[in-house]
C-alpha cells in the first residue's frame, strides 16, 4: 500500500485540534487511522476546533450543539479557521450532509466578518445558490444576501480611507457588487448609476478597485441602452483591464 495508507486503503489523517476548556486553550496534535478517534480533555470544552491552523486537506463536519458553539467564538478563530469552517459547511450542504437551512444560519454569524478571503467564501456560496434556485425563490435569496452583507457594506461606505490596505479595497468592491447583483439592493443599484454616469462624465475618480463593482452592477439593472454602450466600450477599450472589464460586464445583463 502507498505510504500514508492502512492496509484496507484508508488515509492516516493528522488532526490539529484546538478547544476552550475552564483552563484555557488546549491544542492536541492527533492521528485519525480508524473509523473513530477519541481525544481525551481535561474537562468539557466550550467550543473546539478541528483543523487548527487549517493545515488540513480534508472537510469537517460538527454536531449541530459543537457548531453552534463554535460559530459564536469566531473572533477566537483565525481568518484561514474561519474561511474553513464556511467553506466546509457549504461542501456538506451541497453533498446533503448538512441542510441548506443549517448553512444559511451558519452565515448569518458572520456579518461581522473582516477577511477578503472568508467574505469570498460567503458570497461565492450565494452566487451557486443564485444560479440553482427556482426564480420564485430569488427574492427571498436576495433579501438574505442584503441582510447578510449590510453591516459590512456600510462600514466600508463607497470611497477608500487613505491608509487602507489593498485587500480591504478589495473587499469593498466584492461585497458592493455582491449587493448590487445578488442582493438586487436599490439603494447599491442607485447609487452605481450615479458614480458611473460621474466617472463616464470625468466628474470625480472612482476608486479602481470599486469601478468593477460599478459597471457589473449597471449591467445586471441595465436594459438596451446600456447593452449597446457597454458593447461600445468594450469595442473602443484603450486597456486590456478595461476590454475585459466591459467584455465580462455583457455577460452580466439579464
Amino acid at each position: 500500500h502507498r505510504c500514508g495508507e492502512d492496509a484496507a486503503g484508508r488515509w492516516r489523517i493528522p488532526i490539529v485540534l484546538r478547544a476552550w476548556v475552564k483552563r484555557g486553550i488546549i491544542e492536541k496534535h492527533v492521528l485519525l487511522d480508524g473509523d473513530d478517534l477519541v481525544v481525551p480533555l481535561p474537562a468539557a470544552p466550550d467550543w473546539a476546533i478541528v483543523n487548527a491552523g487549517g493545515h488540513g486537506f480534508y472537510r469537517v463536519s460538527y454536531a449541530p450543539p459543537l457548531l453552534k458553539k463554535l460559530s459564536g467564538a469566531l473572533p477566537r478563530l483565525s481568518p484561514i479557521e474561519r474561511f474553513n469552517l464556511v467553506s466546509d459547511g457549504f461542501a456538506l450542504a451541497q453533498s446533503g450532509a448538512m441542510s441548506a437551512t443549517e448553512y444559511l444560519e451558519l452565515s448569518a454569524r458572520f456579518t461581522e466578518e473582516t477577511d477578503r478571503n472568508v467574505w469570498a467564501a460567503i458570497t461565492g456560496s450565494f452566487a451557486y445558490l443564485n444560479r440553482v434556485i427556482a426564480p420564485e425563490h430569488r427574492s427571498g435569496l436576495e433579501a438574505l444576501v442584503r441582510h447578510r452583507l449590510t453591516t459590512a457594506v456600510e462600514r466600508l461606505g463607497w470611497e477608500a480611507e487613505p491608509d487602507e490596505s489593498e485587500l480591504l479595497r478589495q473587499l469593498r468592491g466584492d461585497l458592493l457588487r455582491a449587493m448590487g447583483v445578488l442582493g438586487n439592493d436599490p439603494v447599491t443599484q442607485e447609487r452605481a448609476r450615479e458614480l458611473y454616469a460621474r466617472q463616464r462624465a470625468g466628474d470625480g475618480a472612482v476608486d479602481a478597485n470599486v469601478l468593477p463593482a460599478i459597471i457589473a452592477i449597471v449591467a445586471a439593472v441595465g436594459g438596451e441602452a446600456e447593452y449597446a454602450e457597454f458593447w461600445e466600450r468594450f469595442r473602443a477599450a484603450r486597456t486590456p483591464q478595461e476590454e475585459q472589464r466591459y467584455l465580462f460586464a455583457l455577460a452580466g445583463f439579464r
